[in-house]
């Protein structure tokens, strides 16, 4: 990897997971129990990027580290690069704040995003603050 720091390159790779923004220093309690699930942006069928077993769903293999998708299970969050711990949820406004510590196969680092839950069900992944749109996320396999 010429010219990529290691810290750099994982950096890039956590923010797949999440989009990194300025958060508030204090923390709710974790409520995570709207996230659970597999979860894809609107792009992406989730028969694209997910497989369903009796027991759960999961990424398909070989990974498309790109998509644009997560599963939220318990504490966890899963990206196709990543694997972060949900260590906070706060409220700000009509959107939720998480701040994850996030693991690639080559660093660990603490990652921030926002996201908000629509009428329909879906949820908004926002690129900072003052994005007013995000991006739109459907649940996948309920």
């Amino acid at each position: 990897m010429s010219g990529i720091r290691p810290r750099s390159f994982a950096v890039g790779i956590a923010a797949l997971a999440a989009t990194c923004i300025a958060a508030p220093a204090f923390s709710a309690p974790l409520d995570v129990g709207d996230l659970q699930g597999a979860w894809a942006q609107e792009s992406f069928a989730c028969d694209q990027v997910y497989t369903t077993g009796k027991a759960r769903t999961d990424f398909k293999k070989p990974r498309n580290i790109f998509a644009a998708a997560f599963i939220v299970s318990g504490s966890r969050l899963t990206t196709p690069g990543a694997t972060c711990k949900i260590l906070s949820i706060t409220s700000a406004g009509d959107r939720k704040l998480l701040s994850l510590s996030c693991a690639t196969a080559i660093g660990v680092d603490a990652v921030k995003t926002q996201i908000s839950r629509a009428q329909d069900g879906s949820l908004r992944r926002y690129l900072n603050k003052d994005d007013p749109v995000g991006s739109k996320y459907d649940r996948c396999g309920r």
